[in-house]
């Protein structure tokens, strides 16, 4: 699992992942992608566009950063989602822990509403 930060106009974060976002990939980059999900202010924006395979761990990995940077009165926001990833999200309800959209442009329109 590979995993790109960048820091976007506007306090943004954007976290890129590529590969797959099962066990060995979740433990690979869970500590840096918790770390900068939660860097202030904790607006994110997850490109899931290179993810081609969730499981729970990952999952685990989206929700607990979520919640993390909604504690700090940020939010996250996953887009880019293929359809087999995307099926899985809504079949796991993700959506009702954190906003899920198509496009980058989306999410970071997300990101920056006011709460």
């Amino acid at each position: 699992m590979d995993m790109e930060v960048t820091s976007l106009d506007g306090g943004l974060t954007r976290i890129r992942l590529q590969g797959r976002l099962d066990a060995q990939g979740t433990d690979s980059i869970g500590v840096r992608f918790s770390a900068a999900a939660a860097m202030a202010p904790c607006r994110v924006v997850v490109d899931l566009s290179g993810v081609d395979f969730i499981a729970s761990l990952g999952m685990r990995l989206l929700i607990s950063s979520a919640r993390n940077a909604k504690a700090k009165l940020g939010v996250m926001v996953l887009y880019g989602a293929t359809e087999l990833v995307q099926d899985v999200l809504e079949q796991m309800a993700i959506d009702q822990i954190m906003p899920i959209v198509s496009t980058e442009a989306l999410a970071q329109e997300q990101a920056r509403a006011p709460d």
